[in-house]
């Protein structure tokens, strides 16, 4: 039995991706490929939660109120084991499990040992496919998904974020997967409309993924960036409804508001980074991602093609920003109570 591992990046179509295998479950089925609903539908963020040291209390454990590291540990037996059964019903040859958060939240070479160690019981095979983007163009898209997952970021954090790095540190995240998992698990695609297969990222992953050629039910992209003004609005309804109660536990007040915010707030000119900043990312990766190009794709010039910053648009006006947060906050706070 093998599984294939689809570890992200963050910002590179995971959502769309998930959304794919979410609605063509059935059909891959039948065709012999297990997408499991266990670890989660969609991203199935169980599976890096499980391979996880005990010391980490981040936002999978928090909104299931798993606060101490005895009751992660048993919550984590208890994702594992219903995913072994789970395969097991199955019965199929091939195991999909998706998730970006693999890449992201498994940051120490013992974790990903971990996963690899638990896979091993089940699988007799693990591939890895991951797709990786100018780090540019990640840290813009990161920006926007920080602050609708609740963060105040005035603008887009220069490279040395930790979190921004371990994402767009390509050397390092082949390196340590690579390392754990032989590099020749890896498939390494780029996250880019000219590379991939018919210019399609759908057909492209099936390709990475060597899933079969079936009739597939295609999404359309999702988890779109907010634009300027959803960014400065819902930075500013952040304030006044913070993602963490003063206990620590996930507010609930804050319930639907991203959904309502890629609804409404999508369209228009996007947040660009300055000059400076576009500047000290590519002097801070350019190592790594020569690295990539000369390891993983010797016949390119270069990795990624030349940023080409948008054009920039009027800052959003802060009265007016400040006037669409407090409308939103009174409402959102009525609709809770109510």
């Amino acid at each position: 039995m093998h599984a294939t591992l689809h570890i992200g990046t963050e910002k590179t179509g995971t959502t769309t991706i998930q959304t794919f295998l979410e609605r063509n479950r059935a059909m891959l089925a039948a065709a012999g490929v297990l997408v499991p609903v266990s670890p989660g539908r969609g991203n199935h963020r169980l599976i890096p939660g499980i391979a996880n040291d005990d010391d980490i209390l981040d936002d999978l454990f928090r909104e299931r109120a798993l606060f101490e590291p005895e009751a992660r540990r048993a919550a984590k037996a208890r994702w594992w084991e219903a995913f072994r059964a789970e395969v097991g019903v199955a019965g199929l040859g091939h195991v999909l499990i998706s998730s970006e958060h693999l890449q992201s939240r498994l940051r120490r070479d013992g974790e990903v040992e971990r996963l690899r160690d638990l896979l091993l019981t089940v699988f007799d095979s693990v591939s890895i496919v991951l797709y990786l983007r100018q780090p540019i163009e990640t840290a813009v898209s990161l920006y926007s998904t920080a602050v609708k997952c609740g963060g105040v970021p005035l603008r887009v954090p220069g490279p040395n974020n930790p979190y921004f790095r371990n994402v767009v540190h390509h050397a390092e995240t082949l390196r340590r997967w690579g390392g754990v998992f032989g590099e020749t698990a890896l498939t390494v695609r780029l996250f880019s409309r000219g590379d991939f297969v018919q210019g399609d990222l759908i057909a492209d992953f099936i390709a990475a993924c060597g899933l079969p050629a079936l009739e597939y039910v295609r999404p359309a992209p999702e988890n779109e960036s907010l634009s300027a003004l959803g960014v400065a609005v819902m930075r500013e309804v952040n304030v006044a409804l913070p993602l963490l109660n003063p206990d620590g536990t996930i507010n609930r007040q804050r319930d639907g508001l991203v959904p309502f915010f890629e609804r409404h707030f999508a369209a228009g000119p996007r947040a660009i980074p300055d000059a400076a900043t576009v500047a000290a990312y590519e002097t801070a990766f350019a190592e790594s991602d020569n690295w990539v190009r000369q390891r993983f794709f010797p016949g390119r010039a270069r990795l990624f093609e030349p940023y080409n910053s948008p054009s920039s648009a009027p800052a959003p006006d802060p009265a007016q920003v400040a006037g669409i947060a407090a409308a939103i906050v009174e409402l959102w706070r009525q609709r809770s109570s109510g």
